[in-house]
């Protein structure tokens, strides 16, 4: 509680993730949702994909400090949105230009949401698995560095 009431009083730019820590997340999460797939538990298939997907979203907010040369992520990019999020990187035109890799970032983005969270759909390991490299390999056109 005290953390949250001194960021209230800096200015919001102060309060964001680090980009150092959302640099780090990326590969973490990636992880995090291969081990959830590895347990073997169907259940834990859906919680695998939405971790995923987080480890995508903290790349695109690491890229997006490091376009704004920036130690923490402003308060206006802590949203979800995977491609808001994409189109506020320096990146995002030459990612647009190559049509492939555009509709494929989309369709991705339209197979994930935050409200996965709250689901329990049904899904096969090797869907799972195929959606955590996808993440990843798409995190790594924005932060080859992580």
């Amino acid at each position: 509680m005290t953390r949250k009431r001194q960021c209230y009083e800096r200015s919001e730019s102060d309060c964001g993730p680090k980009r150092v820590v959302l640099c780090a997340l990326v590969e973490t999460r990636f992880r995090d949702g291969e081990t959830l797939l590895k347990t073997g538990q169907p259940q834990r298939r859906n919680g695998a994909v939405y971790i995923a997907g987080y480890g995508l979203e903290c790349a695109l907010k690491a890229r997006i400090c490091v376009d704004l040369q920036l130690d923490r992520l402003p308060r206006k990019y802590w949203h979800h949105d995977l491609l808001r999020l994409a189109e506020t990187t320096t990146l995002w035109p030459s990612m647009a230009a190559n049509r492939d890799m555009l509709d494929s970032f989309k369709t991705f983005v339209a197979e994930w949401a935050v409200g996965m969270r709250y689901e329990k759909v049904p899904l096969e390991a090797h869907a799972t698995l195929k959606f955590i490299n996808r993440a990843r390999s798409f995190a790594k056109e924005f932060v080859p560095w992580a």
